[in-house]
């Protein structure tokens, strides 16, 4: 028999409620409330970044709060991720779920192989990265540039990345799915390195830039090749296959939209959260 999850599309919001959108499912987790899978888009050009990231020294925020750049620090680890132009998920799960490894490698290769498997449904070959990358340090402080073992690869490319958090018998993972490659002027606001737009671009690989390398284009499309609905569509169905589950549509309920927008206003919108 397949186990009952919560399927949530909750649309674009800012960096601060997102972030207290995953908080709030994470403690409803400790009220026994159905496991669920999350899908969330951005209200604008947004840096998330690392629980132990110091955001403050790796990028200009003057410069980021100009071109109107939001900047939220998540509550699991990891380096900066570039939203805007990705699908953003989260899973909040109690950790009791007998289908969730009891270590973390384990379950970041089974929500990776989710993410492959939905992936594949689209026709799009994708695979593990089996080694963890070492070099320099402000490269594995942005997550594009520094893939780390079991993010998701696209000819050798990183293409969708990860990042977690386990407390009081609770997981939350948050993961992020490439879907265009941001412009050049948002990759450069990324570091005070004036070289990391470049990086991003060859270390990185984002889905629609493959559908765009391939001639002829499917008639009658251009632009964004893949529609985000279409990828939800997908990876809820690799979730459901690899982790024999059955997904249900909800909505956030009046609670959790209170808890979140508390959250959202005495935590991930302060200054003392974010640049601590």
């Amino acid at each position: 028999m397949k186990s009952a999850w919560r399927l949530l599309q909750t649309g674009n919001n800012t960096a601060a409620m997102n972030m207290a959108i995953d908080e709030a499912l994470m403690l409803r987790q400790l009220e026994n409330a159905l496991p669920t899978l999350r899908f969330y888009g951005w209200a604008r050009p947004s840096f998330s970044f690392g629980y132990f990231q110091k955001i403050a020294e790796e990028v200009d925020l003057p410069k980021c709060r100009e071109q109107g750049i939001d900047l939220v620090r998540r509550p699991t680890g990891g380096g900066t991720v570039i939203h805007g132009w990705d699908l953003t998920y989260s899973v909040a799960v109690s950790l009791d779920n007998p289908l969730i490894p009891k270590d973390t490698l384990g379950s970041y290769r089974l929500i990776s192989a989710c993410i492959i498997e939905g992936l594949q449904q689209l026709g799009i070959k994708a695979e593990h990265y089996s080694e963890r990358a070492n070099g320099d340090a402000m490269l594995q402080n942005i997550c594009l540039t520094n893939p780390t073992k079991y993010d998701v690869l696209i000819g050798g490319r990183k293409v969708a990345g990860a990042a977690q958090r386990r407390k009081q018998g609770v997981m939350l993972h948050q993961g992020y799915i490439a879907l265009d490659m941001p412009p050049d002027d948002v990759t450069s606001l990324v570091s005070k390195q004036d070289d990391l737009s470049q990086l991003v671009t060859t270390s990185s690989i984002a889905i629609n830039t493959i559908c765009q390398s391939q001639s002829p284009l499917p008639k009658g499309v251009g632009g964004c090749l893949l529609e985000r609905t279409k990828l939800e569509r997908a990876i809820a169905s690799g979730f459901e296959a690899i982790m024999n589950i059955q997904l249900t549509s909800e909505e956030l309920n009046p609670m959790e939209i209170n808890v979140a927008t508390q959250l959202a206003k005495t935590k991930y919108e302060t200054d003392k959260w974010n640049f601590m």
